[in-house]
């Protein structure tokens, strides 16, 4: 059920418009589904590296400057969703353009052989990715609300990491039996698209008014001196803990995303992997990134953050370490490689 929709007005005039019972469901499966298919795409690029090698008639290191065109676009993207939520009032309407672009890209990706061609298509692939990345997170949390949103949240990071998982064995599966990666990229397509309907049906959630008014830098004539300066305060603590988490991002989700795509190419290259291998140890990354995502809800009941933060870098560095050990039985890496994710 919806609100009425309100006329256009200033971001402080806008009012919260929410969704109840099987609406929210709905809305929600849409973003968890979409989250699952961002999981796919972004892991999809490492393990099709040599089939695009072999069709364009280029080696492995000459093509890895598609994962710099995935990520500019993927940071234009995220930039882009960070500024047009607060300033749309059909907040679906990004979303549903993000996926079906995505999905275009996905769908003719098997037809292009020239390097710019494929280049623009991951790149603006990278932005839909970094565009519905920003609004999934977002929107959800304005759809469930601050109180009951965090299992929900788990929820559609876990779609993530199972697309991610999913992502290599669907394109081994497809090289193998179809002797193409052609019907994997149409399937993630028609699958996008079908991501797209539950999302094209509403026009989606909007922040709270005290989101919008805080966002705005509001406040009445009658504010006290004391109360501004605590309101500074907090401001600033706010922005200092956002610029850490930032920070602490920047590293942990380029070093996921980093080793999500060299992992195939490090099993060809340095552990002389035959291709189908190459592919099932990218998975096996995905899988421990998944595991690890699951095993974080009982964790963040128990240890405080710090702790955890502390554990996950100490144990990154150690099996990121162990995977490049010289003369290793040939299970280490494979154990570093879930270890590591």
């Amino acid at each position: 059920m919806e609100d009425p929709a309100p006329s256009p007005t200033p971001l402080l005039a806008r009012r919260r418009r929410t969704y109840v019972g099987r609406d929210r469901a709905l809305i929600t499966a849409g973003y968890v589904g979409s989250f699952f298919a961002i999981g796919v795409c972004l892991a999809s690029l490492g393990p099709l590296l040599p089939e695009l090698a072999s069709k364009t008639g280029r080696t492995l290191p000459e093509l890895s400057f598609l994962f710099v065109a995935r990520s500019i676009g993927y940071v234009l993207g995220s930039l882009l969703g960070g500024v047009i939520f607060d300033r749309v009032d059909v907040t679906h309407a990004p979303l549903v353009v993000g996926n079906l672009l995505c999905a275009l890209g996905c769908a003719t990706l098997p037809s292009l052989s020239a390097l710019p061609s494929l280049a623009a298509a991951i790149s603006t692939q990278g932005a839909c990715m970094g565009l519905l990345d920003t609004g999934g997170n977002v929107l959800l949390i304005w759809l469930q609300g601050p109180t009951r949103v965090e299992p929900y949240m788990q929820a559609m990071h876990a779609a993530f990491a199972i697309g991610a998982v999913a992502s290599p064995l669907f394109i081994e599966w497809a090289l193998t039996e179809l002797r193409s990666f052609a019907p994997a990229f149409y399937s993630i397509a028609a699958f996008l698209a079908l991501c797209s309907l539950p999302l094209a049906t509403y026009r989606g959630p909007l922040a709270p008014a005290e989101d919008a008014a805080a966002r705005g830098g509001g406040g009445g004539d009658g504010v006290k001196d004391r109360g501004e300066r605590e309101a500074a305060g907090r401001r600033c603590a706010v922005r200092a803990l956002v610029c850490g988490s930032a920070l602490c991002l920047l590293f942990a989700v380029g070093a996921e995303v980093t080793f999500g795509g060299f992992a195939t190419t490090f099993g060809i290259e340095a552990l002389a992997m035959s291709d189908g291998s190459a592919r099932g140890f990218a998975s096996v990354f995905w899988g421990g990134l998944a595991a690890g995502r699951i095993a974080a809800v009982p964790a963040a009941a128990r240890l405080s953050p710090a702790t955890i933060l502390g554990a996950s870098m100490a144990g990154s560095l150690v099996f990121s370490a162990t995977a490049c050990l010289p003369a290793a039985p040939p299970a280490v890496p494979w154990v570093a490689a879930a270890g590591f994710g």
